[in-house]
Order: structure tokens, then C-alpha cells, then sequence
């Protein structure tokens, strides 16, 4: 079976078209902007920036983002 190139970049611009185009029709249709909320522990640089691109993306697909930063001693 030969290989098959595929263009992640185009199925992830693609997929995040759909995503906006969803949140639109269910914002409209119920009056509720969805929104992700994130729990930051402690100050992992790597963890921030995931974090942070998520809320991003959240922006880009028309969606609310929220983020709760606890320190790395919370219990």
C-alpha cells in the first residue's frame, strides 16, 4: 500500500471552520456563548503556552475563555 500525504494543515483549518460555524448556530439559537475554562497549577512555562493557544483558538471559533491560575502548593 503506497503512502498518502495528507495536508494537517488544511484539515486543521478545515476543522476549525466547522468548530466556529457550530458555535455560531448554537449561539444564536440559545443566547449562551460556550466557554472553556482552564485550571492552571503552578508556573510550567510549557503549560502556560498551551493554555494560552487554547484561549486563542477559543476567540478565533467565537467561544469564551477563562483561565484560574492556583499556585503549585494549592492542596
Amino acid at each position: 500500500m503506497p503512502a498518502q500525504r495528507i495536508d494537517g494543515k488544511a484539515i486543521g483549518a478545515a476543522v476549525r471552520a466547522e468548530i466556529k460555524e457550530r458555535v455560531g448556530e448554537f449561539s444564536s439559537h440559545t443566547g449562551i456563548t460556550p466557554c472553556l475554562v482552564t485550571v492552571l497549577v503552578g508556573e510550567d512555562p510549557a503549560s502556560r503556552v498551551y493554555v494560552r493557544n487554547k484561549g486563542k483558538a477559543c476567540t478565533e471559533a467565537g467561544m469564551l475563555s477563562r483561565q484560574i491560575d492556583l499556585p503549585a502548593s494549592h492542596p
